[in-house]
């Protein structure tokens, strides 16, 4: 009767399914074209080269392996990118990872405490990639933290059966004073920075990616009555905000001038009023069909060459636009980015792979990747990548119909905000 039960037993934990605590099990298989795999786990692997022990990322990765300091904005869209990484089945790690990565920012890793504004809790732009100090004399800045937090309450979706992950993400979401953010909720102006006694400084006008800060804002239980009265004026629909015309495509601005479509691709993907409405999704149509146009009238280049972003570019950094792209920069990423409303999208990434442009090896490592490019001058090659912009290239095809689909982001971006 014994060995009845035991072998009952036995037969019974075989057919448990098997638990993970580090990871969930992926939303779908790996995608089956393969180059969209291959790009995808080369371009998740550059955020891991931005990454050390501490769970902290660089603001880039250079290709001559030389460093820099972390950004905070590199962080929440490399905690996406764990979500990515694991749902594609590409690292059976992530959830550790994004643990780990969430400990550290919530001051739990020994000798890293990140800077934050002592009255209101806003992380400084860019910090020691080991100690967490203020780094290139930084600002407190409100878009840089809610990238990192949107990427943290990602997570908590996400990896919905890790415990400790929910718990610092909260924490890190009511750590800050989202209300501080407002500016004016009349006018929509949100504050860019902040000093070291918590006043604000620069406001800003919509249209602009602080849509995801002012998001945060607008749920955040404890003190939310401007930010509800600046996301009701401006941005509840996008009638409310500016625009202006380039060639028929009616496109968002915040002024008189047009924006480097990074703007319009980060709270796509990061703010689910703006996934999940087709108001917005027809700008972004918009400005994906403006970039193509640009493209077609200031290039001789092939169909397949455009994408107007920001990075790295012959002088500095730039954030290229319709009134300014001196070098005519190509910027993958931003093509990528539009995946989920035109999907052959990804033809042109292939045919750019194929024509060799705009390649480049990640350092010390045989895999290729695709970034920004000068068709003015094509001996140009980019220093290196710059996390935060990186970001539209994982995130854009991972949203791809054949890999997670854009209902991955329009499911993990609806945040269950903390009392």
């Amino acid at each position: 009767m014994m060995n009845k039960i035991i072998r009952i037993a036995i037969i019974l934990f075989l057919l448990l399914p098997a638990c993970k605590t580090e990871s969930k099990n992926p939303e779908k298989p790996k995608p089956e074209n393969l180059f969209l795999t291959h790009l995808l786990q080369n371009s998740l692997k550059a955020y891991d080269m931005m990454r050390n022990d501490k769970g902290v990322y660089a603001d880039a990765v250079k290709f001559d392996g030389n460093k820099v300091p972390c950004s905070v904005a590199s962080v929440g869209m490399a905690l996406v990118a764990l979500c990515i990484a694991d749902a594609s089945g590409l690292d059976t790690d992530a959830g550790q990872k994004a643990l780990q990565t969430l400990r550290t920012f919530s001051g739990k890793t020994e000798g890293f405490a990140p800077a934050r504004n002592p009255v209101n809790g806003y992380f400084r732009h860019w910090i020691d990639m080991d100690n967490g100090e203020r780094a290139w004399n930084s600002e407190y800045s409100s878009i840089d933290s809610g990238i990192l937090i949107a990427g943290a309450l990602f997570c908590k979706s996400y990896f919905s059966n890790m415990n400790e992950i929910a718990r610092l993400a909260d924490s890190l979401y009511l750590s800050v004073n989202w209300s501080a953010a407002v500016a004016n909720s009349a006018t929509g102006e949100l504050w860019m920075v902040f000093d070291e006694q918590g006043n604000g400084n620069l406001p800003l006008k919509p249209f602009n990616e602080y849509m995801i800060t002012a998001w945060l804002a607008k749920n955040d239980r404890r003190d939310n009555n401007a930010a509800t009265a600046l996301w009701d004026n401006y941005y509840d629909e996008p009638s409310a905000l500016p625009k202006i015309d380039y060639e028929g495509y009616q496109l968002l601005t915040d002024g008189d001038h047009y924006l480097s479509n990074f703007v319009i691709q980060f709270p796509y993907y990061l703010c689910h009023p703006f996934t999940t409405s087709d108001a917005y999704v027809t700008y972004l149509n918009h400005a994906m069909q403006a970039d193509l146009k640009w493209w077609s009238l200031n290039s001789d280049q092939p169909e397949y060459v455009w994408g107007t972003g920001a990075g790295p570019a012959l002088s500095g950094y730039n954030a290229d636009n319709f009134n300014f792209n001196p070098g005519k920069i190509s910027s993958p990423q931003i093509i990528a980015g539009f995946i989920p409303i035109r999907t052959t999208c990804l033809d042109d990434l292939q045919r750019l792979w194929e024509s060799d442009m705009g390649m480049y090896e990640l350092p010390g490592d045989t895999s290729r990747v695709l970034w920004r490019f000068s068709t003015l001058q094509p001996g140009w090659t980019a220093d290196g990548t710059a996390g935060v912009d990186w970001s539209t290239m994982v995130f854009g095809l991972a949203a791809h119909p054949d890999a997670l689909g854009i209902g991955f982001f329009e499911t993990h971006n609806d945040f269950q905000f903390p009392e």
